[in-house]
């Protein structure tokens, strides 16, 4: 793998940088870096975070920055550490109805593209998840297809109902809570995608998504099974 480049950030916290783009491969890296760290210095580390293309590695108060960043500019990491921690494929289910998809009307003519087709495209591909972030288990998607491709709104909505799936530029995410918002909203999905009592979120950056349709009804089927605590939500382990 390419060696990054290492920034201080603060007192106790440096970032390794990437080249600056947007691809699969260069994630893998930071993620390979992540799990090595984890893997190995997790008694020296508060948290990493991991974005497209960089890691923030905050250490704990007792680890002196410096000699820790020599340490790093030493590791020799084999592509056999490669992704090593448990990653799944996620299946989302999303009923695009235009009251669920408040945008898509708008892309459609925007790309003079039908409804059925933004459809399609959405749910033929799988995306990985590149990072958690701006809200608590929000996840940034790539691998979106080309054509739909969308700037964000000039006029962010004041709120954005939990579950909206949409089209920022090149990414796709899921609005995992009640916000603020400015992508564009092609559908919604039942799914609670972040816990609050547990603290924890349905994907994690290593992760991959697949989108498929439903309807108004199953929409409210999975709603009702989700409160009920009767869904199962399907995933299976990735070995890629």
């Amino acid at each position: 793998m390419k060696y990054p480049q290492i920034k201080f950030y603060g007192n106790n916290a440096f970032i390794l940088e990437w080249e600056q783009v947007i691809s699969t491969k260069v994630h893998n890296n930071v993620l390979q870096f992540q799990n090595y760290l984890t893997n190995n210095y997790s008694n020296k580390i508060i948290e990493l975070v991991p974005a497209y293309n960089s890691l923030a590695v905050y250490l704990k108060e007792s680890v002196q920055l410096n000699k820790f960043i020599e340490v790093i500019k030493k590791i020799n990491i084999e592509a056999s550490e490669i992704l090593k921690t448990e990653r799944f494929l996620v299946h989302i289910p999303v009923c695009y109805k235009s009251k669920f998809g408040l945008d898509i009307l708008e892309i459609s003519r925007q790309k003079k593209i039908s409804i059925p087709e933004i459809i399609l495209r959405h749910t033929a591909l799988i995306y990985p998840v590149y990072f958690i972030g701006f809200l608590p288990g929000f996840p940034y998607l790539g691998g979106l297809d080309e054509l739909l491709f969308v700037k964000r709104k000039q006029q962010p909505r004041t709120q954005v109902l939990a579950g909206s799936v949409a089209i920022g530029g090149q990414q796709t995410g899921i609005y995992p809570s009640d916000s603020p918002g400015g992508w564009n909203i092609i559908g919604r999905t039942p799914l609670q995608l972040f816990s609050v009592t547990k603290a924890s979120s349905l994907l994690k950056a290593g992760d991959k998504v697949q989108f498929y349709e439903i309807s108004e009804e199953e929409f409210k089927t999975i709603s009702h099974q989700i409160e009920m605590g009767e869904y199962r939500i399907r995933k299976e382990i990735l070995d890629d």
